[in-house]
């Protein structure tokens, strides 16, 4: 809370790295305790309950295994090409097999694995969302979201003669962000006109990072993996905590009032050239 005013968010990646708000060192009464605790690792995952929404694996490099970690990224929205053997396109999350023989292509995974390094011997803390995964996809040539459009999503209740019935279907959560205007050329390099479009990942139809207007680079998708994802944007500075510095330090302080009431939570202290999160 700032001067009891309004509330200041900061995500916990920001806090571990911001500078030190003191150095407490010289107000410290006694040694410090240290309690060791276990290394943990994170696990992160979301819900695929939508079609093609599910991941081939439950993570990224067991999906990779069988394929020799190799796989070719295409961007633009023309078909996979005949010389790839597995391929991802980075506009819709998608991952295609085409058999070398008959050269038929076909969708084998979304990008919505979990997070999940499985170090052996390490506790696992995991966060897992109830929000559905949304899949992307090129319907009638334009880039599209995958939600469920049933009558649940339209109207709450349906009106018959002299009777009302209820939907009894949940609606999942998901999100997507709105990326406003966008243009493509599909086909025959017919130019579709602007429209206003909405997508799970950080990218345009062509595969491009989507810029706004203002010239802003979307470079955040909803997905957890990836130079993209939630764990690299996010969370890899708390996995590091976890698995290397989550110790708690007990000691004695001597705090004066006036500096207490200066102390920004939210920033480490300084002990002893450590940084500390009070």
């Amino acid at each position: 809370v700032n001067a009891g005013r309004k509330a200041v968010i900061r995500l916990l990646k920001d806090s571990i790295g911001a500078t030190a708000s003191a150095d407490w060192t010289p107000l410290k009464a006694s040694e410090p305790e240290i309690n060791y605790t276990p290394a943990k690792q994170l696990k992160l995952s979301a819900g695929t309950s939508f079609k093609e929404a599910e991941p081939a694996a439950d993570s990224f490099e067991k999906f990779l295994k069988p394929y020799g970690g190799i796989i070719t990224e295409f961007t633009g929205d023309r078909d996979v090409p005949d010389e790839l053997y597995i391929t991802y396109q980075p506009s819709t999350g998608r991952y295609y097999k085409r058999d070398i023989v008959n050269k038929k292509k076909k969708w084998i995974s979304s990008d919505f694995f979990p997070w999940d390094k499985a170090t052996p011997g390490v506790e696992y803390l995991e966060i897992t969302g109830k929000d559905e995964c949304v899949p992307m996809a090129f319907k009638t040539g334009l880039l599209t979201p995958g939600y469920l459009a049933g009558a649940v999503n339209i109207n709450t209740t349906l009106r018959g003669v002299a009777k009302e019935q209820g939907e009894k279907k949940r609606t999942p959560l998901a999100f997507c962000f709105a990326m406003g205007k966008t243009n493509q050329i599909i086909g025959a390099g017919a130019l579709v006109e602007e429209y206003y479009f909405g997508s799970s990942l950080c990218r345009g139809p062509k595969g491009e990072y989507f810029q706004d207007p203002g010239g802003n680079v979307y470079r955040y998708s909803l997905v957890f993996r990836g130079e993209d994802g939630a764990f690299n944007r996010f969370f890899k500075e708390y996995d590091a905590v976890l698995r290397h510095a989550d110790h708690v330090y007990a000691v004695q302080m001597n705090p004066d009032k006036a500096g207490l009431l200066k102390l920004d939570t939210s920033r480490p202290v300084m002990l002893h050239g450590q940084r500390m999160m009070v």
